[in-house]
């Protein structure tokens, strides 16, 4: 989502994704922290991940298994 660009993704030791969006995920539409954990999720090395938005938790894409 443009409101959402630039963000950074940091993977942790145990290969949870975590995105820090430039924008608070609080001020982000439901939509746009669900394309931000698919984006990353889909690009994930090894499959879908758990990602973690800064401010939005952990979810995984609801599209991927």
């Amino acid at each position: 989502p443009p409101g959402a660009a630039p963000f950074s993704v940091t993977a942790d030791p145990a290969g949870r994704l975590v995105v820090s969006p430039s924008t608070p995920a609080g001020q982000l539409s439901t939509l746009a922290v669900d394309q931000i954990v698919c984006t990353a999720a889909a690009l994930a090395p090894g499959g879908p991940a758990q990602v973690t938005v800064v401010g939005g938790g952990a979810r995984r894409c609801a599209g991927l298994r």
